[in-house]
């Protein structure tokens, strides 16, 4: 289904790429527009400020008009996976008087202790460089490799990448979650430069393009083994062809009916294509709450690995590791927490939560102690992660840190390695005093050769922040904007970042190198859309949503803050 206005362009939105979104549409069939089974829902696959192109399960019913309504609609089956991952763990401990059966699941609940098994190197590591696939792991890197792979129970992605190589050798069952999809295909990517065999399972729409020759869909479609469904499908297409230009209505009851058998044919022999690709491909990556599909219900994992774990809710942490033997978490507890939206404010359990981790960072001895303070935090919130709750409860017996970081400069690094790593963080040689100004192509002046700027924009300056939305963008109305009309924005900030952009470009730093990142949504679209017209491919975003993101294809990072009061 595409949706488009002709030359005009579409009414303000957000759709993008990857919503789910429901459709109804207007029929003359007065039988038809009360039967509501015939309301489609489907998946943005691309949006622009002149068409929105969705992919529909099912057909559009050919009695609809021209014109349709598009709605977002809200991703209720994450929610009632989470619900049925926890009734199935409560079940489990229930059945045997209030503990787990499960290693793995005793360790997570604080049950038992975790243990390790350090052998040999050799018994270890299977790869052909001291044990190891990759040739450019550093130390810390190294460390955490074989600490991994020693948990008996229980650059981070490069790490990661070379874990799952490991497992992988050993012919071991491995499935690879995150919370977001480009967490997910992040190591998607690195897996499929390494000629690694893996499958990614999820929507196309949802995916990038550099891994939709590894997803499930295409591997069905397009490999040998979907070579048993090609006919068929071939067979679907040509009567979906004939539907459209028939024009009596018992032909079309009867292509209709024939579609409806080809479709559950269709369904029974691509149920036996994904049980071959799965049987024959070791690693399977998804994302938390997909791993509950019912294409994965029956596949058992001798390994689960979780990225980005301090970003994932607990609940649909527990998701995966239901399906594992083995868990192993990747993320960092000190970065931003999952998003909660909840209808109590709770200020004071944030400042519980700080005081837990100030806890944990003091090894303090009083383990009975705070192992309730943490289980009465976690039983009331759903702010604490799984990830964080294992470094409250075990510390650094669970846990390396990686301490060498491939980023950015040594003094844009600076800030959280004193207040949040105890100074632990270094820089690698190849980043350490990196400038923009050392790039080909980028002249040397004010802007590119200093690595970290800060401007003052309440000494000397009138640049009030705002809540009202309604004088943003030329007289537009909250209504149209669609944001949330409590969220901030500063004008004249606004104009200060788009000021900055322009000397950057000017100095020959390409657009789609630069990124504008704000803590508030208001301000986010009141610098989009300042940019979009003259530096369409700069991009801009919240915080949240570019945690964890690299930018820029050598990885220069100037950072540019605005203060604000």
């Amino acid at each position: 289904l595409e949706a488009f206005v002709n030359s005009n362009k579409l009414p303000q939105n957000q759709f993008k790429t990857g919503d789910i979104v429901g459709i109804q549409g207007k029929s003359d069939n007065e039988k038809l527009k009360e039967d509501k089974d015939e309301k489609l829902s489907g998946i943005v696959l691309r949006s622009n400020e002149y068409k929105i192109s969705i992919s529909t399960e099912n057909e559009i019913p050919s009695d609809w008009r021209d014109t349709c309504t598009i709605v977002k609609l809200a991703n209720e089956v994450a929610y009632k996976r989470m619900i049925q991952a926890l009734k199935k763990l409560l079940l489990k401990v229930e059945k045997n008087n209030g503990l787990s059966i499960e290693p793995l699941e005793r360790v997570l609940l604080g049950q038992s202790l975790p243990s390790f098994n350090f052998t040999d190197k050799s018994k270890i590591l299977v790869g052909d460089n001291d044990g190891f696939f990759s040739t450019s792991l550093n130390q810390s890197q190294m460390d955490a490799v074989k600490f991994a792979l020693s948990a008996e129970e229980t650059g981070k992605t490069h790490t990661i990448v070379e874990i799952i190589r490991q497992l992988s050798a050993k012919n071991l069952k491995v499935l690879v979650c995150g919370p977001s999809n480009i967490s997910v295909d992040n190591i998607a990517e690195k897996l499929i430069e390494d000629s690694v065999r893996c499958v990614r399972v999820g929507h196309p729409a949802r995916l990038l393009p550099s891994v939709l020759e590894h997803s499930l869909d295409y591997i069905c479609r397009y490999s040998d083994y979907g070579k048993i469904v090609a006919d068929i499908r071939n067979e679907l297409d040509e009567n979906l062809a004939k539907l459209k230009k028939t024009k009596l209505r018992s032909e079309k009851t009867k292509i209709y009916n024939e579609i409806k058998l080809l479709r559950k044919d269709l369904r029974q022999r691509e149920a036996k294509v994904i049980n071959n690709v799965f049987e024959s491909i070791p690693i399977i990556l998804t994302t938390l709450n997909s791993s509950a599909s019912r294409k994965l219900e029956k596949i058992e994992f001798d390994v689960v690995v979780i990225d980005e774990a301090g970003q994932a809710l607990e609940a649909e942490c527990w998701i995966a590791s239901l399906k594992g033997k083995k868990l192993i978490l990747a993320g960092d507890h000190l970065q931003l927490p999952p998003t909660i939206k909840s209808q109590i404010i709770d200020n004071e359990k944030q400042d519980y939560r700080k005081e837990l981790l100030k806890i944990g960072i003091s090894g303090s001895d009083e383990k009975q102690k705070k192992s309730k303070k943490i289980e009465d935090f976690c039983s009331s919130t759903l702010y604490m992660t799984l990830f964080e709750r294992m470094m409250l409860m075990y510390g650094s017996s669970v846990s390396k840190m990686l301490t060498t970081q491939y980023r950015m400069n040594e003094e844009i690094m600076e800030f959280s390695s004193k207040h949040l790593y105890e100074n632990k963080l270094i820089a690698h040689e190849s980043v350490k005093s990196h400038l923009l100004s050392e790039i080909e192509g980028i002249e040397s002046n004010d802007e590119t050769m200093v690595p970290l700027v800060f401007i003052d924009t309440v000494s000397g300056y009138d640049y009030m922040e705002s809540t009202e939305s309604a004088d943003l963008f030329e007289g537009k109305s909250k209504r149209s904007l669609i944001m949330d009309t409590n969220s901030k924005y500063n004008t004249g900030e606004a104009d200060l970042v788009i000021e900055h952009v322009k000397l950057l470009i000017e100095a020959g730093v390409p657009q789609s190198d630069i990124a504008v990142i704000s803590p508030y949504n208001a301000q986010v679209h009141s610098i989009r859309i300042s940019l979009a017209k003259e530096y369409p491919e700069v991009e801009v975003g919240s915080v949240d949503g570019f945690q964890g993101r690299e930018k820029g294809k050598r990885q220069y990072i100037y950072t540019y803050f605005v203060h604000s009061s």
